[in-house]
């Protein structure tokens, strides 16, 4: 590389200075410290909404089966839960189908555990 071999001629240590003490500059140091502890905490948070909404949809359906509703009543209870602002999913496994489909999935863990 020819640029490499030939000194800079309008090199400052002026520039230098001004680049530590810009607020770019700052905000990158404090990215390049703390950004993977952030996004570790952001991932955390969002594993946690995750397991609070398939919580509560578990509950539901265990309380449908338990008390011997029909599973057309699952819409209904997924409209309670959201209205009451409970962790939810926004958009899946609101409907009948859903319900049993998780009611089989606890029926298998339950098994699985029972042998």
């Amino acid at each position: 590389m020819v640029y490499a071999n030939e000194r800079s001629k309008n090199l400052k240590v002026s520039a230098f200075h001004d680049d530590v003490c810009s607020s770019e500059h700052k905000k990158l140091c404090w990215v390049l410290q703390n950004g993977g502890k952030v996004l570790e905490k952001t991932i955390k948070q969002g594993q946690r909404a995750c397991d609070e909404s398939l919580s509560s949809l578990f509950r539901a359906a265990y309380f449908i089966r338990k008390q011997s509703l029909p599973y057309a009543k699952f819409p209904s209870l997924y409209s309670l839960l959201a209205s009451v602002k409970a962790p939810i999913t926004a958009s899946l496994y609101h409907d009948e189908k859903s319900c049993a489909d998780l009611i089989a999935c606890m029926s298998n863990v339950i098994k699985k555990n029972h042998m």
